[in-house]
């Protein structure tokens, strides 16, 4: 274990030039020095790029690489090829991070030599919490990958077990993981399928209760675009985590539960978004064609009742009842309930 270990610091960068600048001043200004930074600009059309150049410039730690825009898997993956660091953190290009950020990640590399850190992120409204160090062994892993699937709420480590299926707050150790890839084909949770298998093949994870990535909801992250044919993406998605699932011999139940939120999710980004073009007759008929779809059909078979929290229950009842106008309906209040639109 090297006494410094190089950290490599992957930031994707679209469009990003509304907080770029602070972005890169939290990254370039760390404690912690011995870190290299890989800009991988995926083909912005505003001044992101022109911002990154004189940083390259007066900092012989960046490297700044330009590609086609390829979405941010791609980008991600670019860094990976491009990394030489003994461990590598993913920083998304409109978020920031403490100025002592690394050198926490770092105190916990030399405390556990861990094959993967898991830190906390904040929201503006959120206060730092006090760091420890726990350390999970192989078999006390699998209910944190089962979190990812299932929002397991009830998890020690964690401000929110949401945070387990997000790549950023985290640090892999590269000769472990320098290999793992983004699927670029899936936008949906795309740092949940690389995080399944990264914990699954884990020996040892280290938890950091140390809140200082800050994450910034984008406007487009909060609009949620309508996404016309969502359930082939969706599907896509689902077949890679029940490979791993079963690869893994994970709990089939956490599965299950996720199946069911993605279901949730598909209303939210297709049949039932407020930007939709599809008629009322179109998203009834989508919501009815549902019911016959195996993925779906399947999970709301074989998950219980007990498993689920009450909106749920209430899903899983209004589907086996085929009662398209419940599904509708607990929609929309659902979405009340969270102040979205």
């Amino acid at each position: 274990m090297d006494f410094e270990p190089l950290i490599s610091i992957i930031v994707p960068i679209f469009n990003a030039e509304k907080y770029l600048k602070e972005c890169l001043e939290s990254i370039i200004n760390q404690t912690y020095k011995n870190i290299e930074i890989l800009l991988i600009n995926d083909g912005s059309s505003d001044s992101s790029l022109d911002m990154c150049k004189p940083y390259a410039i007066k900092d012989e730690r960046i490297v700044l690489y330009t590609q086609k825009n390829g979405g941010v898997s791609s980008a991600r993956n670019r860094g990976l090829l491009l990394s030489h660091g003994s461990f590598f953190t993913f920083i998304d290009s409109d978020d920031y991070i403490d100025i002592d950020y690394i050198e926490k990640y770092v105190d916990i590399i030399k405390l556990n030599n861990p094959d993967i850190i898991i830190g906390t992120f904040l929201s503006s409204k959120e206060n730092n919490k006090n760091k420890k160090y726990p350390v999970l062994v192989k078999d006390e892993i699998e209910p944190y990958i089962s979190a990812i699937m299932d929002n397991n709420p009830n998890l020690e480590y964690l401000n929110d077990s949401s945070e387990m299926g997000y790549s950023t707050s985290k640090l892999f150790k590269s000769k472990k993981y320098i290999n793992s890839r983004f699927d670029p084909k899936i936008t949906l949770r795309e740092d949940a399928i690389f995080n399944i298998q990264a914990f699954s093949e884990a020996y040892n994870i280290s938890f950091l209760e140390y809140s200082g990535y800050h994450y910034r909801q984008s406007l487009e992250m909060t609009t949620k675009k309508f996404k016309e044919n969502y359930i082939n993406e969706i599907e896509y998605f689902l077949l890679q985590v029940k490979t791993l699932w079963e690869r893994f011999n994970l709990p089939i139940a956490s599965y299950n539960k996720g199946v069911l939120y993605a279901y949730m999710f598909w209303l939210k980004m297709e049949v039932l978004h407020g930007h939709s073009t599809y008629s009322k007759a179109i998203k009834h008929d989508l919501i009815l064609n549902s019911f016959s779809i195996s993925f779906w059909k399947d999970a709301f078979k074989n998950i219980s009742y007990n498993n689920l929290s009450i909106p749920y229950k209430v899903l899983k009842l209004f589907y086996d009842l085929h009662y398209v106008g419940g599904i509708e309906l607990l929609y929309v209040c659902s979405i009340k309930m969270k102040g979205e639109h």
